[in-house]
């Protein structure tokens, strides 16, 4: 699920996620820095009881810089722990997708890195596979 955005004043906070119908922490998030000048989302991954890459985790991230001028952006986050690398198509609302590279490839479950693409503001058809 998701919840709306809302307003911290600056400074340290812990961050702790209980799922519904429990007592007990799932995970723990102690002395996050947040700075009020900077628009952060808190974003929860993985998978509860699993471990290693798919165990769940918190990750912050910071807003993505506003496009250029005549220009909107996609930010890519793979959060699906079970569905594999992903690649990802911004196309025309026709475009044959065997006839299409994908702007974003072979996009790994809470890759380190996030995959902004930028294209000419207009209509598309973004396609995920």
């Amino acid at each position: 699920g998701e919840s709306p955005y809302g307003n911290l004043q600056g400074g340290t906070y812990d961050f702790t996620v209980i799922p519904a119908g429990s007592q007990t922490a799932l995970l723990t998030l102690a002395d996050q820095a947040i700075d009020r000048t900077t628009g952060q989302s808190l974003i929860l991954l993985g998978r509860a009881g699993a471990t290693g890459a798919l165990a769940p985790a918190i990750r912050f991230l910071a807003d993505a810089p506003l496009p250029a001028a005549g220009q909107s952006s996609l930010r890519v986050l793979n959060a699906s722990p079970s569905g594999g690398n992903i690649d990802v198509y911004v196309t025309s609302r026709t475009a044959d997708l065997a006839a299409e590279q994908p702007d974003a490839a072979n996009v790994a479950f809470n890759a380190t890195e996030l995959t902004n693409i930028a294209f000419a503001a207009g209509t598309y058809r973004v396609r995920i596979t």
